[in-house]
């Protein structure tokens, strides 16, 4: 139950990314299971400044968010200070068993 991606640059926008993170609750197997209650929450940050976005669902197996990561001057600024950090945290309960899980990751801003 865990994810988070980078699905690229949105256009007309100049120093930042489309992050997107979820949850899915599965069987090992890989089959969808609906959760009683499920969410995902996650912040992208570079340098000192961050974004975040929040989802959460009643009796569903997936949630979502898409969100900006902050915006940086990007012309001439090196890799590390154009990096994203990008941390999610995942929360399921079923039948009165919770499931808790992070995840992370980290993408460079194209110049």
């Amino acid at each position: 139950m865990e994810s988070v991606g980078h699905e690229g640059a949105w256009p007309f926008r100049v120093g930042g990314i489309k992050v997107r993170g979820y949850s899915r609750l599965a069987t090992w197997s890989n089959d969808r299971v609906d959760a009683n209650y499920i969410n995902v929450r996650c912040s992208a940050t570079v340098l000192s400044y961050s974004t975040n976005d929040y989802d959460s669902e009643n009796n569903g197996a997936l949630v979502d968010v898409t969100f900006w990561s902050p915006t940086v001057p990007v012309s001439g600024v090196p890799a590390q200070s154009r990096t994203v950090a990008v941390t999610c945290t995942h929360h399921a309960e079923k039948n009165g068993v919770n499931y808790d899980t992070t995840s992370a990751a980290q993408f460079v801003i194209p110049e």
